[in-house]
């Protein structure tokens, strides 16, 4: 019974990426899921163009820990007791870009631990999609921002170089991270 009134409705039982939801005027109107591929990627301090742009995000990935926890006397219960979050470290891919980079020079320094100091950025990560209010204006706007704070890198790795495939050469570098911050 409820899988034909969902049929009814307009929404599928296949995985479908789409959803029908009524206006106020009765009419449907269906709101698609926004893309993964439209994104910008900010670090603080950087002004050119080449630092910001990245072929691949990866690493969001935020998890709350638990304890168990058994009563004494009665086993049939488990409280489950929040022991704190943890996260996992960001990666962003992109095209090797030249050494002169401000974020490959950033990245060189950490690495190599510089005037034994490591420089902490904000990393801003920005999922991009059309206007929710459905205006006419086909530019895309931030529809979900993360902030990564108190970033640093702590892995650099470059592809393999392989003479007898046209690949691109691709940079992959992962951040620590103190905390993040989510905005819609």
């Amino acid at each position: 019974m409820a899988r034909n009134s969902s049929k009814k409705a307009g929404k599928s039982s296949g995985g479908s990426s789409s959803a029908s939801k009524k206006s106020k005027s009765g009419i449907s109107k269906v709101i698609t899921a926004t893309p993964s591929f439209n994104f910008h990627v900010f670090i603080d301090g950087f002004k050119a163009e080449a630092d910001s742009m990245f072929s691949e995000v990866g690493g969001m990935s935020f998890e709350l820990e638990v304890e168990d926890f058994k009563d004494g006397g009665n086993n049939a219960t488990v409280h489950h007791l929040p022991k704190g979050s943890k996260h996992s470290n960001l990666i962003l891919k992109r095209g090797i870009s030249p050494m002169g980079s401000a974020l490959t020079t950033w990245c060189m320094e950490t690495m190599n631990f510089k005037d034994n100091k490591i420089t902490r950025k904000v990393i801003s990560v920005m999922l991009m999609g059309p206007d929710p209010k459905g205006n006419e204006n086909p530019k895309s706007i931030p529809i979900h921002t993360w902030e990564f704070y108190d970033a640093f890198p702590v892995k650099w790795q470059i592809s393999e170089f392989v003479a007898d495939k046209s690949a691109i050469a691709i940079e992959s570098i992962e951040f620590v991270y103190a905390g993040i911050k989510s905005f819609v």
